[in-house]
Parts: structure tokens; sequence; C-alpha cells
């Protein structure tokens, strides 16, 4: 897995640097990447084997 983290120091994230109901990735650099050498199935939903990026929608209230 390649990870990286935001740094938030004394900043309001959400809102100002993150605006909402917008696609973003999950990490400050590159999205959060996770690499699978076989298939797996996360909540019902089947992933092949091979590598997926991971990205997020923020919303107001979550």
């Amino acid at each position: 897995m390649i990870h990286s983290r935001l740094s938030k120091r004394d900043r309001e994230i959400f809102s100002s640097l993150v605006p909402h109901d917008q696609i973003r990735r999950t990490g400050p650099n590159k999205a959060t990447e996770i690499t699978s050498y076989k298939d797996v199935m996360i909540d019902h939903q089947l992933f092949q084997t091979g590598s997926y990026s991971i990205y997020k929608i923020p919303g107001k209230n979550q």
C-alpha cells in the first residue's frame, strides 16, 4: 500500500482547501494505492488481482 498523509497544521481543511461534493484523492501528493495479488471480496464487491487507487467524495456532513 502506498499512502501519503495531508498535514492540517492550523488550517481549516474542509470547505476551504477541500471543496465538498467533488472527487478527491485520499493523499496530498498521490491517491492511496492498494495492490492485491489475488481476487478479494469487499462488501459483496469482487476486486480482481491488480492495483487500485482510492478516491473519496467528501460531503458537507460526512
